[in-house]
Parts: C-alpha cells; sequence; structure tokens
C-alpha cells in the first residue's frame, strides 16, 4: 500500500512541476514568446492571464505594431495580429490601423506614476478611486 502512495504522491509532483511554467507577464523565460525585438519603441500590456485576457503590444521602429493576445488557460493558445500606428506629437494619442482597415484610437493616461493607454471613453473615469478594476485590466507602458 504505502508502495502505491508514494507513487501516487511522486507522479502527482513531476506532473505538477512539468505543468509549472512562469506566467507571460513575468520576465520569466516565457515572456520571450511576445515580440520584443530590438526594434520594438516601446511595448504595453494589460497583464492579463486567469483574471482576464491579456493583450500585449509591441510598436517597432517602421510604424508596424504586433499585438500578441495570451492567457494563462493550459491549451488556449496566443493570437497575433498585425498593423501600423501613428502617435501625435505629444506622445498622447496612438491611431492603430490593423491589417483589414479597422483602427482603433488610444490616448494615454498618466496616473500615479504609470503610463495607461486606454479608449477616449476611459480617459476621465481611470483616475477615479472605485476605478481599480478598470486600472488592472487597461494596457500600461512595460519599462524597457
Amino acid at each position: 500500500m504505502r508502495l502505491i502512495q508514494r507513487t501516487l504522491i511522486l507522479s502527482l509532483l513531476i506532473a505538477i512541476a512539468s505543468g509549472c511554467q512562469p506566467s507571460p507577464t513575468t520576465n520569466g523565460p516565457s515572456y520571450h514568446r511576445f515580440y520584443s525585438g530590438p526594434d520594438a519603441v516601446f511595448t504595453i500590456d494589460n497583464h492579463g492571464g486567469y483574471s482576464h485576457l491579456g493583450r500585449r503590444i509591441a510598436f517597432r521602429t517602421d510604424r508596424t505594431l504586433v499585438e500578441t493576445t495570451y492567457t494563462d488557460a493550459i491549451g488556449v493558445d496566443e493570437k497575433v495580429k498585425t498593423g501600423t500606428y501613428a502617435q501625435d506629437a505629444n506622445r498622447n494619442r496612438l491611431v492603430l490601423t490593423w491589417v483589414g482597415g479597422q483602427e482603433e484610437v488610444l490616448v494615454r493616461v498618466d496616473f500615479q506614476e504609470v503610463q495607461y493607454w486606454v479608449h477616449e471613453a476611459d480617459r476621465e473615469i481611470i483616475t477615479r478611486p472605485d476605478q481599480e478594476r478598470l486600472r488592472d485590466i487597461s494596457l500600461r507602458l512595460v519599462p524597457r
């Protein structure tokens, strides 16, 4: 009986150890699966995973962008989308144009030493004290 218990415990420990991977929002080895090459000007990420869908956008020097959506759920693949972007002279507004022609406009909001990139409708409310959840799921500048 003890041999069976030990075998089960050992099997469980091996399964747990082999299934544990760093979150894509950390600087662990899986972090590099997102595009962040040397020609990336900057990157924004909403640090998703379990609680909400992750979204990471890398902006390249040639004015193209790569968006990766991800989750920490096992067996769910990342989705990659590409396009181009334009940024205003003050670096407060981004116009993302996706392959296929859809546009998305993001505006910069600096709040409590964090740079958020949100849709215009969220510009005013993201700084409210009761909007912690919105701040948690919003795109933020990834430090280099």
